[in-house]
């Protein structure tokens, strides 16, 4: 081989060498620049997934919370509906006199211990005379004595007196009253109030009281207005 030749050998291995050297060197500087960029956009990456992580907890915290308004008024909206039922249910209600009934109060009444009545009502009243024939006519089924042949109207009160009718005779100012003296321990007592409480539906339209002014052993059923 001649001296030229090998030269041109010799230059081109020099040449390749470089090449070799110079592209591991860039190995080694791209795998730091690699290492270095990893390390330097992990803290970047650390804050967006934190900022994620909030951004989830907020959303579900914001859905839950949609989720309890939403249940919130939906009970509402049930109360209300309720309470539009049962205002519908007192207006038809009142749309017809009261009346007991029938089965009701003569199965409340069966086979328990029995008392003479006295009924009373207020004749300035719609339906106080009705309820209080009505009550006078089944228990008079039921075999309980009554202290008068029909129900009595309740003297008005004297003049200029702000006391209801049906107080001054010792019930409620306004519903159903059954009255007695006591009214501990006093089954006869405890069985019409229930019976009538039962029998007329509602029981707020029907309570109790005492009254001293009552003979012993006589209950008073007083008929007011409607509550």
């Amino acid at each position: 081989m001649s001296t030229s030749e090998l030269a041109d050998h010799a230059w081109w291995a020099s040449f390749w060498t470089t090449i070799e050297h110079g592209a591991f060197i860039a190995l080694i500087v791209a795998l730091a620049a690699e290492f270095a960029a990893l390390r330097l956009a992990g803290r970047h990456h650390r804050v967006i997934d934190k900022e994620k992580d909030l951004k989830i907890v907020a959303s579900e915290a914001q859905a839950a919370e949609a989720s309890a308004r939403a249940a919130e008024a939906t009970q509402k909206a049930e109360e209300a509906r309720e309470r539009v039922l049962e205002a519908e249910i007192r207006l038809q209600d009142s749309m017809h006199p009261r009346t007991p009934k029938q089965d009701v109060l003569l199965k409340a009444l069966e086979g328990n211990p029995t008392a003479k009545v006295q009924i009373l009502y207020v004749h300035e009243c719609a339906d106080c005379s009705w309820a209080a024939s009505w009550i006078s006519h089944w228990l008079k089924e039921a075999k309980w004595e009554l202290a008068f042949p029909f129900p009595m109207p309740i003297e008005a009160p004297p003049a200029g007196s702000m006391m209801p009718a049906a107080q001054s005779a010792g019930g409620q100012p306004w519903g159903i009253t059954v009255c007695a003296v006591p009214l501990e321990n006093n089954k006869p007592y405890e069985v019409l109030f229930r019976a009538l409480q039962d029998s007329f539906g509602r029981s707020e339209l029907v309570t109790g009281s005492r009254y001293d002014g009552l003979p012993q052993g006589v209950l008073r059923i007083v008929v007011g207005p409607r509550a």
